[in-house]
């Protein structure tokens, strides 16, 4: 049976029934287009990836005095930001940013059915290897889109992390952890951003083999965060 799984609770186990498969979610780019005088044909310039929907068309059957209730409890569960996995492709998940509920309506005294859209970041996160920390050393290989990874820092003083030639520069005290995606460095509790120096964006791992090193003396581990388009 297709289902699919909304922050760790599926939708069987509330009662609903996934009614049709969705249609395979693909996010688009954007695309900047400008002509320019005496040029055949427009200079494209490529720009962002547009949010990925994941639409479900849904029904229940609950005794008929509370439908009405049980609709409460389904609104309530649906909505905010989390993760989306579906039945079909359970290797990866999806970030949300929102869910929404539409087109509810009772087609029998004891049947409703509704419409369930999330909208989630472009990219399908690996749900196997991906949140796992691993050493610099053992990486593997990025067979997906480049990751905005996050990297785990222990030592004392001025640390060089270089990234396929590129270098990023940090001041540790103990332990500190670089979000590349959130651009920012925490110490603990205390933000360090200011002891850092370099471009996050240096510090992506790009698809294929990574050459990642780090200052002698420096334990360095990293969570990847594969994702896939």
């Amino acid at each position: 049976m297709y289902d699919f799984q909304f922050n760790k609770m599926r939708a069987c186990d509330v009662g609903l029934l996934v009614i049709k498969r969705p249609d395979i979610a693909i996010a688009e780019r954007e695309y900047n287009k400008k002509y320019i005088k005496g040029r055949e044909g427009s200079l494209t310039i490529p720009g962002c990836l547009k949010d990925l929907e994941w639409s479900f068309h849904c029904n229940y059957k609950i005794n008929e005095n509370i439908v009405l209730e049980k609709s409460r409890q389904l609104k309530a569960w649906l909505q905010g930001s989390g993760e989306l996995v579906v039945s079909d492709d359970i290797n990866v998940y999806y970030k949300v940013k929102h869910a929404d509920i539409y087109d509810f309506v009772r087609v029998h005294k004891e049947i409703a059915q509704l419409k369930i859209k999330f909208t989630c970041d472009p990219f399908a996160y690996d749900n196997i290897t991906g949140n796992l920390e691993v050493d610099h050393k053992e990486l593997g290989i990025n067979h997906g889109e480049p990751s905005e990874p996050e990297y785990l820092v222990k030592g004392n003083g001025v640390c060089v992390i270089t990234v396929n030639s590129k270098e990023f520069q940090l001041n540790v005290s103990g332990e500190a952890r670089i979000d590349t995606r959130a651009m920012l460095i925490k110490q603990g509790e205390e933000i360090i951003n200011n002891k850092a120096k370099g471009r996050y964006t240096d510090l992506m791992l790009q698809r294929g083999e990574n050459d990642v090193k780090v200052s002698e003396g420096f334990e360095l581990r990293i969570i990847p965060n594969w994702r896939y388009r």
